[in-house]
């Protein structure tokens, strides 16, 4: 029996995802030709709607977001990727579901760095590539390329304090829990959700917001204390 319980144990260390650690390299998040690794709203792992093509990790668009299967609190992000012609899309952050999101409906909610067609989708510019989506817009003006061509972008979260960066440049810092910061929710769309943006944990979300989007590279570097 307790040969039994020690292979069993084993056995359970090794099939059971290891969490990410500080200080380990960088952590590649989409492996060039799976979906391992990522899940849908509901925890399940990713088995449809998203592709593998060409090594890229394509949204064809209403298909629902993808998922981190882990959370995480202080890392940076690097994704390299694309848009079609009047695209929409997002990386949301510490993302979190709420029985009670926007319009007091349940639904995901993390913040969310802007991923658009700026030249045909320009609602205004807390909403352009790179801003944080609806509360923050970008403090120095870096276009984005063109649908049809890559962007490298980057975000670097510590603590309460957020960058946003845009091929090579950074673009946007936020301090969650400052007076600015308050204001800010309070005169956005997002000020009826309780508690919203102050978990100090949660998933990293693609999203699909109806509109074709290719991702060439999705990695990540533990920052944790």
């Amino acid at each position: 029996m307790k040969r039994y319980r020690s292979a069993l144990l084993a056995w359970l260390v090794l099939t059971l995802p290891a969490a990410p650690v500080r200080g380990e390299e960088t952590i590649e998040l989409f492996d060039g030709k799976s979906l391992a690794g990522w899940v849908d709203g509901k925890g399940r792992p990713a088995s449809k709607g998203w592709k593998v093509e060409q090594g890229l990790l394509m949204c064809p668009g209403r298909v629902g977001s993808l998922f981190t299967e882990h959370e995480y609190g202080d890392f940076e992000l690097a994704f390299r990727w694309r848009i079609s012609e009047r695209g929409n899309s997002g990386v949301k952050y510490r993302a979190k579901f709420y029985e009670q999101a926007l319009f007091g409906r349940p639904g995901w909610l993390g913040c969310e760095y802007q991923l658009t067609d700026d030249a045909t989708l320009n609602p205004g510019p807390k909403y352009v590539t790179g801003a944080l989506y609806a509360v923050y817009e970008p403090s120095i003006t870096q276009p984005a390329n063109p649908p049809g061509e890559f962007n490298e972008s980057r975000i670097v979260v510590r603590g309460d304090h957020s960058e946003h960066w845009l091929n090579g440049q950074k673009i946007l810092e936020a301090d969650r829990g400052s007076e600015d910061w308050k204001k800010r929710i309070r005169a956005s769309k997002f000020n009826q959700v309780d508690g919203v943006f102050e978990n100090h944990q949660g998933r990293i979300e693609l999203q699909d917001h109806g509109s074709p989007t290719w991702f060439s590279r999705v990695s990540l570097k533990v920052l944790d204390e």
